[in-house]
């Protein structure tokens, strides 16, 4: 039986379906954003007004001394410039336009009318929800690392002993003082919610749908594990997608470093890996659930900043990775005072990309909540500023707030 990967809405549906699972609904959206403006708002620095009007504050990487990722014959031209680059600034920029691009997941259009088909409604499953789930992130108990353990001993033994008909001794505190920092000390580890599921759910596809990571060799492995288990883009999609605007195209092409077939197969492989007409669930579900399917091979921490204690940024990347032959940790931002990382064990990865397609399995696992941890906090935004490609972004413009 074929698997079809969209249906167009105004088409007949297959016959005898009851349900049209792989449907596209056609709507007028033209700016398609890579990292959801859900996200982006996390870290509006004006929060206060309606969200067509909130801004991130932009920091390009020169302003941390960092170049942006550029081909060589562009690194060439800078180089060789004639007048010397104005001084980097961060910029307050819209959300409604910032890390997006025009009709870069569009499949066709509909005729005589400002109405498209694209991933639209498909991404928006998994953007609904995002700020309830932050929320409830926030009032999860945690633990606190900014005790010290002169402090506690300080205030501890002298309240007690006022107020105790027996003194204390300094035997009994040493090892009071020990059990309570071990407490302090080891995070507080929880059931997974279902809040922290829906972020990390939409950080991976965010991996995915990003544009500026189909280089990425993580990335790229993820695509290709998933384009392995699917049908090859057919004469329908390559067609439709050949009608579309060529100047379009080739600008998408060229802010992407996109080869012509490159961008057919990478956005063949987003619609046929969250379409259920090819899998039910989806094949993007299937490969999530099974990254965390064996949570003894899977640990995942949440860093929060609570009454701005310290700010975390975003890159353009959406994501930052540091791997060894024995561990894969992928950070994520959650918003402008969470943080997420994902340690997976290297052999986990080589069990699961030849099995994953068989089925979702539930969800389960821990998550250690860590809170004030700035050493944490400064090596994941200086990961985000290294990873980026050519900007990072956040609520303050001034450096010394993230580093």
């Amino acid at each position: 039986m074929t698997r079809q990967v969209f249906i167009l809405g105004d088409q007949p549906l297959p016959e005898g379906s009851s349900k049209p699972y792989a449907l596209l609904t056609a709507n007028p959206t033209k700016e398609h954003h890579y990292i959801a403006q859900t996200e982006q708002r996390q870290h509006a620095h004006n929060p206060q007004v309606s969200p067509q009007n909130q801004n991130v504050y932009r920091l390009p990487l020169s302003l941390f001394g960092t170049h942006p990722h550029q081909p060589h014959d562009e690194r060439k031209k800078r180089k060789h410039a004639a007048k010397p680059a104005a001084p980097p600034e961060a910029a307050s920029v819209n959300i409604i336009g910032n890390l997006a691009a025009k009709n870069l997941y569009t499949l066709t259009f509909v005729e005589n009318t400002g109405n498209q088909y694209n991933l639209e409604s498909w991404f928006n499953r998994h953007e609904s929800g995002y700020e309830d789930a932050c929320e409830h992130l926030r009032t999860l108990p945690g633990c606190c690392l900014k005790t010290s353990e002169a402090s506690f001993a300080k205030t501890s033994k002298a309240g007690l002993d006022k107020t105790d008909s027996v003194k204390v001794p300094d035997a009994l505190w040493r090892v009071l003082r020990l059990k309570f920092l071990g407490i302090l000390r080891n995070p507080r580890s929880v059931k997974v919610p279902d809040a922290l599921w829906r972020v990390l759910r939409l950080k991976f596809l965010g991996i995915l749908r990003n544009p500026r990571n189909h280089q990425n060799p993580f990335a790229y492995r993820l695509l290709q594990v998933l384009r392995s288990r699917l049908p090859e883009a057919g004469f329908e999609f390559v067609s439709l997608i050949s009608r579309r605007d060529p100047k379009r195209i080739e600008s998408i092409m060229q802010d992407f470093h996109f080869s012509f077939l490159g961008y057919v197969n990478w956005l063949s492989g987003l619609y046929g890996m969250l379409s259920e007409g090819v899998s039910q669930p989806s094949l993007f579900e299937r490969l999530f659930c099974a990254v965390f399917a064996e949570p003894q091979a899977v640990k995942i921490e949440l860093f929060r900043y609570p009454d701005d204690t310290g700010l975390c940024l975003f890159g353009d990347s959406g994501f930052c990775l540091q791997a060894s032959s024995e561990l894969i940790s992928i950070g994520v931002n959650i918003s402008h005072d969470m943080f997420a990382v994902v340690h997976l064990q290297a052999a986990r990865w080589h069990d699961f990309k030849n099995t994953f397609h068989h089925d979702a399995p539930k969800l389960q696992g821990k998550v250690k909540i860590i809170d004030d941890d700035q050493t944490q906090r400064v090596m994941f935004n200086r990961l985000c500023i290294r990873q980026s490609h050519e900007a990072v972004f956040g609520r303050s413009p001034n450096v010394k707030d993230y580093i």
